[in-house]
């Protein structure tokens, strides 16, 4: 079956290389956000995230206040912690909406003023459910709990697509630590053993656990609404959990999703490592099978580092004829210099 890929980020009018912002950025409001990107991309961005401002710029930890009672715990707390499973589970509200709604507003009124050029759509990255249950739900919970909170996000979803036109609003799915079990359970290491987190998969098998997952989610997402994948390795203090040997585990993945997926995938990001100029780190990326629409954003821009990155595209393109770039993870983590120059190679590898 030959590369459907190639198809996928060039529309047929231009031969621009088009720019994702995987989500979080570290500026200080929504505003601020919205006129940096749109300002420095604004031709090569399609899709603008608000960054994830303000309490969500350490992904899913400000989440997980709403499951204290579940949380693992570690010291002396760790062989007393009991909790019995409350009937607030089944009310949880876990506040996605309210920011989403709110940026929303913030992007219409500065597309009004011609600042977000028309036809670009506002993008909302949510966690799957597995990374919160990972991240802070004991292990004697998570079997119970995961359901109530993937209830609980899909309810925050469907609010979203009732308050935000489907023409206006792309969904993408953050999927990280399903990378951790991918890559680790079957050889018994954790991930960031120094915070103390045990993260084991509470399911088996481990892959056909995480697709089951995964597809499930992609039914959620309404028809004209954009979805798309941000498939990662992690970045808690500016590292992965395990560095990937090759592009091979993000392909089969993103070839099963494509697959079996219940509506079409809009786009796909994979992350790139800085020090992976390599031919075999790549190669992977011609086995890739996705349907012609689906963009693939390649995570290989890294700060202060034009060259490099100029060399990566140079590799991958060896193996893959078109794709966007993007930054390895979320920004918000990083220094506003740092965040300053992955913006600024950006615009400077996506100009025609």
């Amino acid at each position: 079956m030959p590369n459907l890929a190639v198809e996928t980020i060039i529309a047929p009018t231009s031969n621009r290389r088009h720019s994702l912002l995987v989500g979080s950025i570290p500026l200080a409001s929504t505003t601020e956000v919205f006129r940096h990107l749109t300002t420095s991309l604004s031709r090569s961005i399609l899709r603008v995230p608000d960054g994830e401002t303000g309490i969500r710029g350490q992904y899913v930890l400000w989440q997980l206040d709403l499951l204290k009672d579940y949380q693992i715990h570690h010291g002396e707390e760790a062989t007393t912690h009991e909790a019995p499973l409350g009937g607030h589970l089944e009310d949880l509200e876990t506040g996605y909406e309210d920011y989403a709604i709110r940026s929303y507003m913030e992007f219409c009124r500065l597309r009004e003023e011609g600042i977000i050029r028309k036809g670009i759509r506002f993008q909302v990255s949510l966690p799957t459910p597995l990374n919160v249950i990972a991240c802070g739900v004991h292990a004697k919970y998570q079997v119970e709990v995961e359901p109530k909170y993937e209830a609980a996000l899909l309810r925050a979803l469907s609010r979203i697509q009732d308050a935000i036109p489907a023409k206006d609003l792309a969904v993408q799915w953050d999927v990280a630590l399903e990378f951790a079990f991918l890559e680790m359970s079957a050889k018994g290491d954790l991930p960031y053993p120094e915070y103390g987190w045990v993260l084991k998969p509470w399911f088996a098998p481990v892959k056909s656990g995480i697709l089951e997952r995964l597809i499930r989610l992609t039914g959620e997402v309404r028809a004209g609404v954009q979805m798309g994948f941000h498939l990662c390795y992690g970045d808690l203090a500016h590292k992965h959990f395990v560095q990937p040997v090759d592009m091979s585990n993000m392909v089969d993945v993103a070839n099963k999703l494509a697959d079996a997926s219940k509506r079409e995938i809009d786009w796909i990001h994979m992350p790139v490592p800085k020090n992976r100029v390599d031919k075999a780190f790549y190669a992977p990326l011609k086995d890739l099978m996705l349907n012609p629409g689906t963009e693939v954003y390649l995570g290989l821009v890294h700060a202060r580092d034009i060259e490099g990155t100029q060399k990566r595209i140079e590799t991958a393109s060896l193996f893959m004829e078109s794709f966007g770039v993007s930054s390895e993870c979320g920004l918000g983590r990083a220094t506003l210099e740092e965040f300053k120059s992955v913006v600024e190679i950006m615009a400077t590898v996506t100009k025609s």
